[in-house]
């Protein structure tokens, strides 16, 4: 499935963000990823952070590539 244009996926990220408890570690500047750590999601949280583009690392979180 394709991924939400940049602009479009930030806003919604925020809005996610806002209603949730979650930890965010922005590593981008440091050449590294955008972290939203958590392990006990919800399963309407997985199914948001996957279809904003981000993927699983067990044990870490979910991460987001750089654009």
């Amino acid at each position: 499935r394709p991924e939400p244009p940049p602009l479009e996926r930030a806003y919604a990220l925020a809005q996610f963000l806002r209603h949730t408890q979650l930890k965010v570690e922005d590593n981008r500047d440091k050449n590294g990823n955008l972290w939203i750590r958590g392990l006990d999601l919800k399963p309407h949280q997985v199914e948001q952070l996957q279809k904003l583009g981000f993927k699983h690392k067990p044990g870490k979180g979910w991460w987001l590539a750089q654009e």
